[in-house]
């Protein structure tokens, strides 16, 4: 099982945050919550993937992106 947050690579002073996968998928059995920035489950192919996260601020603006290896 894995539980990983990318919230803390993200910040704004607008409002609270939405994330979503921009580039690349998560592996099978693994989701990203755009509310909390947190990826969990458990993966269901032994595979490696790196995904861009974008985040987005209460006023709908891009705050960042960010690649991750998952």
């Amino acid at each position: 099982m894995l539980s990983f947050s990318v919230a803390g690579y993200f910040s704004s002073p607008f409002g609270p945050l939405t994330f979503k996968v921009t580039t690349g998928t998560l592996p099978a059995g693994l989701a990203l919550n755009a509310a909390t920035g947190l990826i969990s489950g458990a993966r269901t192919v032994a595979t490696a993937a790196s995904v861009a996260i974008t985040a987005t601020d209460a006023e709908l603006r891009t705050v960042a992106s960010n690649t991750f290896a998952v």
